[in-house]
């Protein structure tokens, strides 16, 4: 099922206008309270729990009286009540009793960090759909190898592009990491927009801190520079206020907008350029220090209300006045949608038929004198078998006569055969021309590539050192077979899964050469 980002009012059973539930504090609970309001009104997170979506799945994994507590479920199930129930005031018991679940070292009955309690329940939720794909992948009536692409990283999951270029011979190193959340430092900045700024600017190693570069095989200075490759559905930013031995808090005021745009962040490899955000939550610390205080949140409800949630008290509050407070954590949903990929674009088309759609007449080749009548639909089968593929209809049935037109010289059934077997093979070639330099970015971009060439300059650099060094051109074959031995399993399971994918919707005439 496809990703609801916008609410679904009609999933709701509370009575319409009614403000948040509020939750009980069971002694020191206000960071677990703060959490769950916010997570229980993330649209796409509250839509896909009152559907119950998870709890039926991990039901049928691991039976109806599975003995073990799942975190998932609690939380799904924690979430639907504060949507469905009437009533101003519950409790979370079930979530407050099982906080071991979600974080071993959490103690009831003492402060906890909220951002920290935040990303052990992500986590959690995250770990539990990994073991349920693990699951369906060793069932032999599923697709396995497919990548982990849970809910959980649906909602908040994103990446970002370490680059580091060394600044002597300009030998580039990328790493992808995979993030739910974004911390931001404060010291030097007032406004969310300049630790964003200052979180994304380049930096140069130097000094002690120079890089060790695995083209030059040297210390050398280089540019590191990080920025967004997948941006978030929901974007969870910290603002790092507790820092230093004692835990001291920065206090000070951070201005932030309801709305916030991150194309200035983007790298240039990104298919999405300008993601643009708006404000949903946030949860704000009282207090001098992470041990004490007190938690509190607020949630911009189905209708874009604000309310203040303050433990049990909900009160009814402005975009100003969430403004105006110095947060601690900030959430933002995507206001405009995500771009979709090549293979989504693909799978689109498969799936949709315009309304006024006819299909167009087969056109049936006239017999000619020579016989060349069906040398297209023979050209395109034994250039199928060739490739196990399937080429556009269009071209199995072209008209000989019409063909034969074209040239002066009358055309046997071989030459135009040949004709169209060249065509064919020509339109094959370019696409796998297309598809090799896509998934060669792929592989640069995730350091596959990276790791490849170094590990072929230290078997070169090994064999060039022995006494009998051979054939060059031996050489080179030798070491490119050790490197496809050692690398081939190494490849990421997404552009694994992305290329089988692109040449499944080939393979049905899906998709076609002259598409790619």
């Amino acid at each position: 099922m496809a990703l609801q980002m916008s609410w679904q009012p009609n999933l709701q059973k509370r009575k319409n206008g009614a403000p948040p539930l509020g939750l009980k504090n069971l002694g020191n609970t206000c960071y677990l309270n703060s959490v769950l309001q916010c997570l229980t009104y993330t649209p796409p997170l509250a839509n896909f729990c009152l559907l119950g979506q998870h709890t039926r799945l991990c039901r049928k994994k691991d039976g109806e009286d599975g003995k073990k507590e799942c975190p998932f479920c609690i939380l799904e199930r924690r979430i639907s009540r504060s949507l469905s129930i009437d009533g101003t005031i519950d409790a979370p018991a079930k979530i407050e009793s099982s906080l071991r679940l979600f974080a071993e070292h959490f103690q009831w009955g003492r402060q906890e960090d909220a951002h920290e309690f935040l990303r052990y329940v992500i986590d959690a939720c995250h770990n539990t759909c990994l073991k349920l794909l693990q699951v369906a992948s060793s069932d032999k009536n599923r697709v396995g190898g497919r990548e982990a692409n849970t809910i959980v990283k649906q909602i908040f999951g994103g990446s970002l592009l370490s680059q580091v270029k060394c600044l002597s011979c300009s030998a580039e190193s990328n790493k992808i990491d995979e993030i739910m959340d974004i911390s931001l430092d404060l010291h030097q900045s007032n406004t969310l927009l300049d630790a964003l700024k200052r979180f994304f600017r380049p930096e140069i190693l130097s000094g002690s801190n120079k890089y060790s570069c695995s083209s030059c095989k040297k210390l050398s200075e280089a540019r590191k520079q990080i920025s967004v490759l997948e941006a978030p559905n929901v974007l969870v930013i910290q603002l790092k206020r507790f820092e230093g031995i004692y835990g001291a808090k920065i206090n000070k005021d951070i201005t932030f907008e309801e709305g916030l745009v991150l194309s200035s962040f983007m790298c240039k490899a990104s298919q999405d350029p300008h993601p643009e955000y708006d404000l949903f939550g946030s949860i704000v610390h009282s207090g001098y220090s992470s041990d004490s205080g007190h938690y509190y949140a607020y949630i911009k409800d189905h209708t874009g209300r604000w309310y203040c949630c303050n433990d049990a008290c909900v009160s009814l509050s402005t975009a100003q006045t969430v403004l105006s407070e110095k947060v601690y954590i900030l959430f933002y949903m995507r206001s405009n949608q995500k771009p979709k990929t090549r293979l989504e674009e693909n799978r689109r088309k498969r799936t949709s038929v315009p309304s006024d759609h006819k299909p167009k007449p087969e056109i049936t080749p006239k017999p000619s004198e020579n016989g060349g009548g069906h040398c297209h639909e023979k050209a395109s089968s034994k250039t199928t078998k060739d490739n196990n593929l399937s080429l556009k209809p269009q071209m199995r049935a072209v008209n000989s006569e019409e063909e034969a037109k074209r040239d002066d010289r009358p055309q046997s059934s071989s030459s135009v055969g040949d004709s169209c077997k060249r065509k064919a093979e020509a339109g094959l070639e370019n696409y796998k021309e297309a598809i090799a330099a896509e998934v060669s970015r792929k592989l640069r971009s995730c350091g596959w590539a990276d790791e490849v060439q170094e590990f072929m300059r230290d078997r070169k650099r090994i064999c060039m050192e022995s006494a009998d060094r051979g054939d060059r051109i031996e050489l080179k074959k030798l070491l490119v077979e050790e490197a496809r031995k050692v690398f081939t399993a190494r490849i990421p399971i997404s552009v694994r899964q992305s290329l089988i994918e692109e040449l499944k919707l080939l393979r049905l005439g899906k998709v076609t050469l002259e598409e790619r």
